[in-house]
């Protein structure tokens, strides 16, 4: 049993016995009441004119009503009890969930931002490894070549630095200021960071953007792309190529691996789903969730189609 619903049962149980020790204790009063009304001697009843011939059976007569009012008078408090425990169980659970709702989506939000912080911080270290590991199998480099990589780190830190503060912004729901992004420099920055990597699997990545212009903001703008070029290069054969492209008004990425199945493609961008029967590597299904939830902080949409050539093409419009 999840921890929200353990906690829904608890409250329950605690509004429940709130509300029935209120009701008891409320019945035993009224019960002890009305029980010290009937006790009351028949002298102090107003009205009353007993003849002395007849005050025996008239007070037999009077204890049997007392008796029969009385009990049913029980009854009836045990029935009205038991009536609202069972209601108040019932309202009770929809309270406890309704209360603890904010609560759970809090939690369930702070735990989505750490996988989604951990996910996007993964790209740029895999990438800055690459980039060492590559260096250190060069044997003949010189100081120039260390120097640079050692320059390119730096970059890349900075790159680290930026997102972390960007993710710490988009954590805490602040608008972002849309503007004019010039997609040249956004794509020139990823596909850079994207380089070796593609190298190290022999795919070709491919620039067509133009004089692209796209309304939004660049780190998110960066990041979506990120997303697609990292997820075009995981699923893409060696010997192919990636091409990011931009027409009418449309940024794409296009690849040429094994396509989307038609099963998975309405469900491509839920978090943590996996196409496991087409796309089977290493992953937690959180990437395309972050890109698409990205898209919608900067009022853009992205959607996703197989080529009839082979492989897909992801578009942010």
């Amino acid at each position: 049993m999840k921890l929200f619903d353990k906690a829904v049962w608890k409250l329950t149980g605690i509004y429940t016995a709130i509300l029935v020790v209120v009701s008891v204790g409320f019945s035993v009063a009224c019960y002890f009441a009305a029980d010290h009304e009937l006790n009351q001697p028949l002298r102090s009843r107003p009205d009353y004119i007993i003849t002395n011939e007849m005050s025996g059976n008239f007070h037999i007569l009077m204890k049997q009503r007392d008796d029969v009012i009385r009990t049913n008078f029980l009854a009836q408090l045990l029935f009205i009890n038991f009536g609202i425990m069972v209601a108040g169980a019932v309202i009770s659970y929809f309270l406890a969930r309704r209360t603890l709702r904010p609560i759970n989506e809090a939690m369930e939000k702070q735990s989505r931002f750490v996988s989604d912080a951990s996910h996007e911080l993964r790209t740029p270290l895999a990438a800055m490894a690459m980039e060492n590991e590559v260096l250190l199998r060069d044997k003949t480099a010189g100081k120039t070549v260390l120097a640079g990589q050692i320059k390119s780190n730096l970059e890349e830190i900075g790159r680290l630095q930026k997102l972390t503060d960007y993710l710490l912004k988009f954590d805490k729901n602040q608008k972002l200021q849309l503007v004019e992004a010039d997609l040249n420099s956004v794509s020139d920055e990823v596909i850079k960071k994207f380089t070796e990597m593609a190298k190290a699997k022999k795919i070709q990545l491919v620039k067509k953007i133009g004089d692209g212009k796209m309304r939004g903001d660049e780190a998110a703008l960066g990041n979506i792309l990120s997303i697609l070029i990292d997820n075009a290069t995981k699923y893409s054969p060696a010997g192919t190529k990636i091409t990011i492209g931009f027409k009418n008004g449309q940024l794409s990425v296009r690849d040429q691996g094994p396509g989307i199945a038609a099963d998975d493609l309405p469900h491509i961008f839920e978090r943590f789903y996996r196409a496991e029967k087409s796309r089977t590597t290493d992953g937690y299904g959180l990437g395309l969730s972050l890109a698409e939830n990205l898209a919608r902080k900067i009022n853009l949409k992205i959607s996703v189609r197989n080529n009839k050539t082979g492989g897909a093409t992801f578009y942010v419009q």
